[in-house]
């Protein structure tokens, strides 16, 4: 019994460094997405060149790993149902992008952690721990003076499409993670992104919103949205939230921020103020409480004489 605690503490931290890691990649999306957008790609585009870059690297790795590319039919309304708000963050939060800076864009999105609480209680009935509850205002603190010199920047309507974006994230946070028992990462994501290619076509194509006017460098970077920020972490991200839960995941997740960040100083020569550092150590600080929290109470169910057997 204490070697199986032990083994599930251990496995539990192993994916949750997954998740992390799999966050520090996602903080290149803002700049990936800037990039793109200087290149003449237009939001509309972006993300379907996303999705079907996504869709192609799925299906591959589901291929190779022998995983159905499609859901079991009792299991196919719950994966279009995560699908579809995936899909509309993906649409607001790049809107966003285009109405607010990066940063501040981040800053009003990372409420989606406490969106996943709320309705994780609310659908799932999970308990609300103290510990995410603190780990949600210490990150919500750092977020705010992290980028507290952008306020002057702010668009309405860039905050609105944010936070719409922030509440779709929690509801696909909450959707996946009732799906990750039954349905391989591989397939849940091959659906995911292939729903997502129809869904941009059939809205954007009989508007006229599909342009192909963008220049050589905004299809490459476009298809690096579809790698490094969709493909690579995506997979880490569902893969880690299996064992960890999307709460966890999704304050985990506010790592994204700080990353964006820091990469925005070294391509676009953004400074950071000894305000912004404080704001980023924070986000840290926020990421971490959950993890100590979960070894304290680990360890209180193991006496000390026990840990030398």
């Amino acid at each position: 019994m204490i070697k199986n605690s032990l083994n599930k503490m251990d496995k539990q931290n192993k994916y949750w460094l997954i998740v992390f890691f799999s966050a520090l990649i996602m903080g290149t999306e803002a700049v990936l997405v800037k990039l793109s957008y200087a290149g003449n790609m237009s939001m509309n585009m972006l993300v379907l060149f996303r999705s079907v870059v996504g869709f192609i690297c799925f299906s591959s790795a589901a291929i190779i790993t022998k995983k159905h590319i499609f859901p079991e039919k009792k299991n196919v309304f719950r994966v279009l149902r995560a699908a579809f708000f995936n899909t509309l963050n993906t649409v607001f939060l790049f809107t966003a992008y285009s109405y607010l800076p990066a940063g501040l864009a981040i800053l009003f999105f990372y409420v989606s952690p406490s969106f996943t609480i709320i309705f994780a209680r609310l659908i799932y009935k999970e308990a609300i721990k103290l510990s995410r509850v603190l780990a949600i205002t210490v990150a919500a603190t750092g977020l705010i003076l992290l980028f507290w010199t952008s306020a002057a920047d702010i668009s309405i309507i860039g905050v609105f499409y944010a936070i719409l974006g922030a509440a779709c994230s929690a509801l696909y946070n909450v959707f996946v993670g009732d799906l990750l028992d039954e349905v391989p990462v591989e397939t849940y994501a091959s659906t995911q992104y292939l729903f997502a290619t129809f869904f941009y076509i059939v809205i954007f194509a009989p508007m006229g919103k599909l342009a192909f006017d963008f220049t050589a460098g905004g299809a490459f970077w476009a298809v690096c949205v579809g790698i490094f920020a969709t493909f690579i972490p995506i997979y880490m991200l569902i893969t880690g939230m299996r064992y960890i839960g999307p709460v966890k995941a999704s304050i985990t997740y506010m790592l994204e921020a700080p990353t964006s960040v820091i990469l925005a100083y070294f391509v676009f020569g953004d400074t950071l103020t000894p305000v912004q550092l404080l704001g980023a150590a924070c986000i840290l600080m926020g990421v971490a409480i959950p993890q100590i929290f979960d070894m304290v109470e680990a360890k209180k169910h193991i006496r000390p004489t026990q840990l030398n057997l």
